[in-house]
């Protein structure tokens, strides 16, 4: 299945989990994006496995306009530019601090936007799938209060302890093949 319009309903308040092949991750987030940028939808984008730059100068690749996108960094460190569209988490195992400053960007965005968590089996690296999941949860909550669309991608593996504590939070799931 491919990230399409058809495939994703994108009215109303909508939470979708995204598996997706490690190889095609990076396509399937350019189209979510895109998907959303069509809507004309502001977003936050939160970058769990790639820094700012890097993203960002993937989305201009694409030809993505990121004016509209505000970034949430887990890996780099501040830059000295006093950036207004990205913060920066400096210990990505401080689900807390990540907390507040998605928080921070959602009550400062207007109008229709939408979260996109790019990689949230990489938080497997230092939280339990239980402790994941109660982040997912209140990450979920908030995006339905604030009528706000969300997509959290994580990688397919055989492991799935960590998919069965997510999907429950979502209101659908979307596995995404080659």
């Amino acid at each position: 299945m491919e990230l399409t319009k058809e495939t994703m309903e994108l009215s109303g308040r909508h939470s979708v989990l995204v598996e997706t092949p490690a190889d095609r991750l990076q396509d399937n987030l350019i189209s979510m994006v895109r998907l959303m940028e069509d809507n004309v939808m502001a977003g936050i984008f939160v970058s769990i496995n790639k820094p700012y730059d890097a993203v960002t100068n993937l989305l201009a690749a694409n030809n993505i306009d990121t004016r509209r996108l505000f970034f949430v960094d887990c890996i780099s460190h501040p830059s000295q530019d006093d950036l207004a569209n990205v913060s920066f988490v400096s210990d990505i195992s401080d689900l807390c601090s990540l907390s507040i400053e998605i928080a921070r960007f959602i009550d400062t965005v207007p109008g229709e936007k939408f979260l996109l968590i790019d990689a949230v089996h990489t938080l497997w690296i230092y939280h339990t799938p239980e402790f994941i999941a109660r982040f997912i949860q209140n990450l979920t909550e908030r995006s339905y209060r604030a009528n706000m669309k969300m997509a959290s991608f994580i990688v397919e593996s055989d492991d799935n302890r960590l998919m069965r504590k997510l999907v429950p939070f979502f209101d659908g799931v979307m596995r995404v093949g080659n």
